[in-house]
């Protein structure tokens, strides 16, 4: 395409580049679009061309896909008008939770971000940046050199992203504060010890390296979570001490060092509501805040409310309206669900999102990112959090968003198909047979013990056989999504995995306590089958990982898929020798499987909430000490 500039809209050629280099266009058929300044996006046909108006230049990009999907459908005449209803709406990506997204990958996931029309990307990394002065900083874990994030935020700028910090300067550091430089900085293995002149140094150099690093003055300063802050260690040094009060006094000392960096700070509110209440909640309506607690927050600090959990609109209004009585700039971040299963939980994405958007809106919010968390493993590849991202880009410009024009417009603005993404919502059971709106089965299931089988007592409750091959079927039937397919192969190598191992140890312990020996060698044969499936999966995992992210952190998932193969080889061993008559009696047969149990498991409500790896695989998963 042959683009004809005018005025203002010089500012866009190295975006153009980009696009022309990434958009599915016809190279040889020259389009002349007049390109301008205005109020709104507005893409339109004209006699002699085309025209995309822009408010700013990320606008510009979602009109540009657009533009490109009429000119490719074949459509003569038109004319669309979209005013955005933040002033900013973005994505923040975790690169902190044992995979660090090589800048090869951030630069797709910026391309596809700049067609929807998001404005923001907060680049989440507690210890996978460059400290100099701390070379264990980020020590074996991929952290970024500041060529490449200064790489990423120039590509960023030319699409018109900012691109955002998003750092922690008190909680969250457990991999940074494990170092021996660090045992003066803690107050426990996960917080820092506040008050501490050494701990300022430290936050001081976090600080002037990202300054360094990103063009933009924005910061996010973390400081969510921080369990246990000053109850450790600097209970010991200081006796007890109001804890509102040592928040608010080491949040005085970082906003000094912010200052001196002429950053613009915006942190995670939760630590003012769970002081105040009763139950450490944070979405406790009644927290008791001190009256004297907006007099302690600094003026130009943005407090960042976030909540990925609710569809309950009342709620989402009661929180935002307590958030605003601080007198501080509100930031809303909900979630796109891609951190608990090995899939995406797109049914609470849609539910959470439109709820607390429309209350966003209503209340005035005027600034809303969606996180996507990697917890746990960074198990699902953040690819699978793209019709995620495009429902909170409908969002920005429509009240409403039926799902007939989401997947439209992600079709348009990423080339992929909806109903191929909600493929990866592996997880979706009959809400009744769920105890909460998210469940695990797909991570229990794949790394619970053949032989133990924490989980068999709750699955042999459910026909989870059949849930996994309706869903191969829909996966297999699905049209190439171009630039995604070593995704979707090993999105199909996991269901086949999860496919065997769905009833396997309950067949297995059926046989055995019947003493089938025939049926127990066809249970062998499934498992070498099994065996065989594990070692492909981890194959295709690797070539996934190569191609998103930075080496490091995968050795923890190969270390997982090894154990699931070591122990799948140790039931083959064990079964086969009962079936020789070599050992007389399987221990772990013989233990009757009781159910998982958690908050209101029942019989009825037997699918359960259980992201947590070392609380999936054995039952003796305890440190030795």
């Amino acid at each position: 395409m042959k683009f004809e500039l005018h005025g203002e809209a010089m500012e866009l050629s190295g975006g153009i580049k980009i696009a022309l280099e990434n958009l599915n266009t016809d190279a040889d058929n020259d389009v002349y679009v007049s390109v301008s300044k205005g109020d709104l996006l507005n893409v339109r046909s004209l006699d002699f061309g085309y025209e995309i108006i822009y408010s700013e230049k990320a606008e510009f990009f979602r009109g540009l896909a657009i533009l490109n999907d009429k000119i490719a459908s074949g459509e003569k005449e038109f004319s669309l008008q979209e005013v955005k209803k933040f002033d900013s709406c973005g994505v923040m990506i975790d690169c902190s939770r044992n995979a660090v997204p090589t800048v090869e990958n951030l630069k797709n996931i910026l391309f596809k971000i700049s067609c929807m029309g998001l404005n923001m990307v907060l680049l989440y990394t507690e210890d996978t940046y460059e400290v100099e002065e701390y070379p264990y900083f980020g020590y074996m874990r991929g952290a970024y050199k500041k060529e490449e994030i200064r790489e990423l935020d120039a590509y960023a700028q030319n699409l018109g992203i900012e691109l955002v910090p998003c750092i922690q300067t008190l909680a969250h550091l457990e991999t940074a504060l494990r170092w021996e430089y660090a045992a003066n900085l803690r107050d426990n293995g996960d917080v820092l010890l506040i008050d501490e002149p050494k701990t300022y140094d430290f936050i001081e150099a976090m600080i002037k390296s990202v300054s360094e690093s990103f063009s933009t003055r924005k910061i996010h300063i973390g400081m969510d979570e921080a369990h246990g802050v000053g109850l450790g260690n600097y209970l010991l040094k200081n006796g007890y001490k109001d804890r509102f009060d040592i928040l608010a006094s080491h949040l005085r000392k970082v906003m000094q060092i912010l200052d001196k960096y002429s950053m613009e700070p915006m942190m995670w509110s939760d630590m003012f509501f769970r002081l105040g209440s009763k139950d450490n909640d944070y979405y406790d309506v009644n927290a008791q805040i001190p009256s004297d607690i907006e007099e302690k927050i600094p003026k130009n600090l943005s407090m960042v409310f976030w909540d990925y959990y609710h569809d309950d609109e009342e709620l989402y209004d009661n929180m935002i309206k307590l958030h605003q009585k601080m007198g501080r700039e509100v930031v809303f971040a909900g979630g796109i669900w891609i951190w608990r299963g090995m899939g995406a939980a797109y049914h609470k994405t849609i539910s959470s999102s439109k709820a607390a958007l429309k209350k966003c809106r209503e209340n005035g919010v005027k600034n809303v990112f969606a996180t996507v968390w990697q917890d746990d493993g960074a198990e699902v590849p953040l690819q699978e959090a793209y019709l995620g991202m495009q429902l909170w880009a409908e969002y920005n410009y429509y009240d409403e968003v039926t799902d007939r024009h989401l997947e439209k417009m992600f079709k348009v603005c990423t080339g992929y198909d909806m109903e191929a993404f909600l493929c990866f919502n592996c997880d979706k059971f009959d809400r009744e047979r769920c105890v909460w709106d998210v469940v695990t089965v797909s991570k229990n299931l794949l790394y619970q013990d053949i032989l133990c089988g924490l989980f068999d007592k709750n699955f042999s409750l459910i026909d989870i056989r059949g849930h996994y091959e309706k869903l191969i079927e829909r996966v297999k039937n699905l049209p190439v999504q171009r630039g995604m397919e070593h995704i979707f192969e090993w999105y199909k190598k996991l269901l086949e995995v999860l496919l065997i191992k769905s009833d396997i140890g309950t067949q297995i312990q059926t046989a055995y306590k019947k003493d089938d020996k025939k049926k127990l060698l066809v249970c062998v044969e499934n498992l070498k089958r099994l065996k065989e499936e594990l070692i492909l999966f981890k194959e295709l995992y690797i070539a996934m990982w190569d191609k998103n992210n930075k080496a490091f952190g995968f050795d923890m998932i190969d270390m997982r898929l090894g154990g699931v193969i070591a122990r799948t080889d140790t039931a083959i061993l064990r079964i086969t020798s009962y079936i020789n008559g070599k050992t007389q009696r399987i221990e772990e047969l013989e233990q009757e499987k009781l159910l998982y149990k958690g908050n209101g498991i029942t019989e009825e409500r037997c699918l359960l909430e259980e992201p947590a790896y070392h609380k999936i695989q054995s039952a003796s998963s305890k440190l030795i000490y």
